[in-house]
């Protein structure tokens, strides 16, 4: 059980800080989080930490990351939320306005397998609120 949770924090902070320290905030790392997951959802490509610590402890912390990570977007008054969602599309390469419908899309796949329907349902409101938002008010892209 401690080997077990040792692993577990080690990948955390390999991934924390190889991956996703780097960016934008929350909106950019739940998506690089749901984008790690296979097309069956059921495992997460990340080579680095795969060949590291195998696939089940990977699955497993990343699982619990990506929940961890959709609990505290859920936590941000709706206004932090906006920010962070407009911090993140301006990071993109078409910028806001050309980039919203087609992220706001991906973030929808983001969420977490075994997620509550409570907070999947608060999410996808969420989301669409933001959407209109950032539609309301686009800034310049890169």
């Amino acid at each position: 059980m401690l080997n077990q949770l040792q692993t577990h924090k080690q990948i955390l902070l390999d991934l924390v800080t190889n991956d996703l320290e780097p960016m934008s905030g929350a909106f950019e790392r739940l998506r690089f989080l749901g984008e790690l997951l296979q097309a069956n959802g059921e495992h997460y490509t990340h080579e680095r930490l795969v060949a590291r610590y195998g696939q089940g402890p990977v699955d497993e912390a990343l699982a619990g990351c990506q929940s961890e990570l959709l609990e505290r977007l859920l936590e941000m008054p709706l206004a932090q939320q906006r920010d962070d969602l407009a911090a993140y599309l301006d990071t993109l390469p078409r910028g806001r306005a050309a980039s919203a419908d087609e992220v706001l899309a991906a973030l929808k796949e983001s969420v977490p397998r075994d997620t509550a329907s409570y907070l999947t349902e608060l999410y996808y409101s969420n989301l669409r609120v933001l959407a209109e938002l950032v539609k309301e008010n686009p800034a310049k892209g890169r």
